[in-house]
């Protein structure tokens, strides 16, 4: 039984729509998958630029407790040069530095 020559017409009406449809549709899909892609990408860019910035607050608080105990130790071995030099000042040379 032979086809119908209306239906085999609109058959390759179908098919021939279905191919000129083809570029345009795996192109927005192509498009689509750009844009999640690029979406995905931001995410991780801000998460690292999140996680850079909080390194980089511990890494100032750090340096600034660092400083501040340098300051304090510094302070302290000031004190207590001055005071070796106070006590050498006050002291007689030992036998062996004479002439």
């Amino acid at each position: 039984m032979a086809a119908d020559q209306g239906l085999v017409d609109s058959v390759a009406n179908e098919n021939t729509k279905i191919g000129a449809g083809a570029p345009s549709h795996y192109g927005a899909s192509l498009m689509q998958a750009h844009a999640s892609h690029l979406s995905r990408l931001n995410i991780i860019a801000e998460n690292a630029l999140q996680n850079a910035l909080v390194v980089a607050q511990a890494a100032t608080a750090a340096a600034t407790r660092a400083f501040t105990e340098l300051d304090t130790v510094e302070a302290l071995g000031n004190t207590l040069v001055g005071q070796q030099g106070a006590k050498v000042a006050q002291s007689t040379p030992p036998e062996t530095a004479k002439p």
